[in-house]
């Protein structure tokens, strides 16, 4: 599964423990940091079977009404894992992965999954865990496990051709953004088009030397190693190696609106941003260079961008 410009978070738990197990309490509370989604299509009968066939097809989730994942669910084979039956995912996503898009308090994921073949039935696994700060030791038949996992459920549906579900959950470790409380925007005149154009283009252009605002954004906390990749000179060095980075024209955008007050900005039948580069890049970079160069460019040019309304009668990008 290879989702279109969000990346697929596998689950942080540190040891597998079993789920219903005794759990030796803690001295304080543990609280919820993060939650983790996941959704597999499947034929057969988990509580029998220990691998499932994967039914392949396209999905689709979306959060607070924006797109988040827009990939395929490839021909596999799930594993049914330990005595709760838990079914390896064929999508998976965490909180950690939904950016400036998640809001404080009640938010709400859309999924929609369109098998490959439409004609014979099938089922959907959606399961659901809380990552905590706290580690827990749990006892079992199969021994002593560790984990930070928290409250878990799932849903199993019975499907034929296209599945459709939402999943309202609450969000109380999420950052509380002042632009989440500004109005919804309505309709984007001329003028708005047009700035959120010259924005794509100020992002594109910030691929040049001297780097100033690419590494000032990379250096942003929590989004990459800014100061490790400007000593590394990442950028300078995939600059001289031949990649370049071209925008999408204002009549190539494509915007949507959700429920909260922005406007998420992607390519109409091309990508928001074009990259182009010899073959030869990955050789002159060597490993390391080209993984320090990947990093910044997938932080600096997403497939999707959020615009949001600066205040002044503009615009400006939600994140760095």
């Amino acid at each position: 599964m290879s989702p279109a410009g969000r990346p697929s978070l596998l689950p942080l738990t540190l040891a597998i423990s079993l789920m219903g197990a005794p759990t030796l309490s803690l001295p304080v509370a543990a609280e919820t940091r993060q939650l983790e989604f996941s959704f597999t299509p499947y034929r057969g009968d988990p509580q029998r079977q220990d691998r499932l066939p994967m039914v392949p097809g396209r999905v689709d989730l979306a959060l607070n009404g924006f797109p988040l994942v827009d990939g395929e669910i490839a021909a596999d084979e799930a594993l049914v894992l330990f005595r709760e039956r838990r079914i390896s995912p064929g999508l998976v996503i965490s909180t950690l992965g939904m950016g400036s898009l998640l809001r404080r308090g009640t938010n709400q994921l859309t999924l929609r999954f369109v098998p490959a073949d439409p004609g014979p039935p099938y089922r959907g696994r959606w399961q659901w865990t809380a990552i905590t700060d706290r580690i827990t030791r749990t006892l079992g038949p199969e021994g002593e496990g560790l984990t930070n996992e928290g409250a878990t459920g799932r849903q199993d549906l019975a499907a034929g051709g296209v599945l459709e579900l939402s999943h309202p959950f609450e969000a109380p470790f999420a950052p509380d953004r002042p632009w989440h409380h500004l109005p919804a925007i309505g309709g984007l005149d001329a003028a708005d088009l047009e700035s959120l154009a010259a924005l794509v283009g100020q992002r594109a252009a910030s691929f040049t030397p001297p780097f100033t605002s690419a590494y000032g954004r990379l250096s942003q906390p929590g989004v990459a190693n800014g100061t490790a990749m400007r000593k590394a000179r990442c950028l300078e060095r995939g600059y001289a190696a031949g990649l370049r980075v071209t925008p999408a024209a204002q009549d190539q955008l494509r915007y949507q609106g959700g429920s909260l007050p922005a406007v998420l900005v992607g390519g109409r039948d091309r990508p928001l941003f074009r990259l182009t580069f010899p073959r030869s890049l990955p050789e002159t970079l060597g490993e390391d260079g080209s993984i320090c160069l990947s990093i910044a460019v997938a932080v600096l040019f997403p497939p999707h961008l959020i615009g949001i309304r600066d205040g002044a009668g503009g615009w400006r990008w939600a994140d760095p």
